[in-house]
């Protein structure tokens, strides 16, 4: 999708996406506080439906952030996780 598709996306999609970023940037945020912007950018940009079984399964949940943790880590931000 580029950047002006977003503008053909229906109306309470982005806002449903927007009330998704919320949820996971509250998840995120109680594992890793100092990083929780990163990992909700690097985790909202799933497929909306993904999103939405990811935060219907709290242990899924908690895999994928750690993944993404995983990931800056290794790309970067090592020193940032002590």
């Amino acid at each position: 999708m580029g950047i002006g598709d977003s503008a053909m996306l229906p109306e309470n999609c982005y806002k449903d996406k927007q009330e998704i970023g919320d949820k996971l940037f509250e998840s995120v945020t109680a594992l890793y506080p100092d990083h929780a912007d990163k990992i909700t950018g690097m985790l909202i940009e799933m497929d909306y439906d993904d999103l939405e079984k990811l935060l219907s399964d709290p242990t899924e949940l908690e895999n994928k952030i750690e993944e993404a943790a995983e990931f800056l880590k290794e790309t970067g931000l090592k020193q940032d996780f002590g």
